[in-house]
């Protein structure tokens, strides 16, 4: 009986020694998403005029001056299937040139669930052309009235990782 018990107790030991403990899985990397579109302003006024002097601010959009950028922001929080509660986690910037065409792309990480971004965008100063009326009947085209141009509060949107997110706004 002993040597039942003490064979029973080796194999125990033999099992229990030949399990190894799993090492948990460490998050993969995150993958990507990209954002692409076109940005444009209402930099002409004077193009937008109607024929019974009304106006259109979506008729004759253009380019923003070449330079102007905008910033997606991704917070590595939001890139965590499982955040720690109250870490404070980085932010990370991708900035981004508006090209000569008002085209911009991006690739931003993401997972596979969504992801926020918050879109940036810069302000500008432009001398706009507008037209205005100072009387009945009278049209004035003023070429030199400089203003800011912002876009106002960031953006939101949300991306999954391997998606192609289109996104378009206008500066007024």
């Amino acid at each position: 009986m002993k040597r039942k018990i003490f064979s029973a107790l080796a194999i125990a030991a033999i099992a229990f020694v030949s399990c190894k403990k799993e090492d948990p899985a460490t998050p993969g990397e995150p993958g990507t998403a990209t954002i692409k579109g076109v940005i444009t302003a209402d930099l002409n006024q004077y193009d937008d005029t109607l024929m019974g002097g009304g106006y259109d601010p979506q008729r004759n959009l253009e380019v923003p001056p070449t330079g102007t950028n905008i910033t997606f922001v991704v917070n590595e929080g939001d890139l965590d299937y499982s955040p720690a509660a109250g870490f404070n986690y980085n932010n990370l910037s991708y900035p981004v040139t508006i090209g000569s065409d008002g085209s911009f792309s991006v690739e931003v990480p993401a997972i596979n669930q969504p992801v926020p971004v918050t879109v940036y965008f810069d302000e500008f100063n432009y001398n706009q052309q507008i037209y205005y009326f100072p009387q009945p009947d009278s049209v004035v085209y003023d070429m030199n009235h400089k203003f800011q141009v912002n876009m106002g509060t960031p953006v939101s949107l949300s991306v999954i990782a391997g998606g192609t997110y289109v996104y378009n706004n206008t500066y007024f």
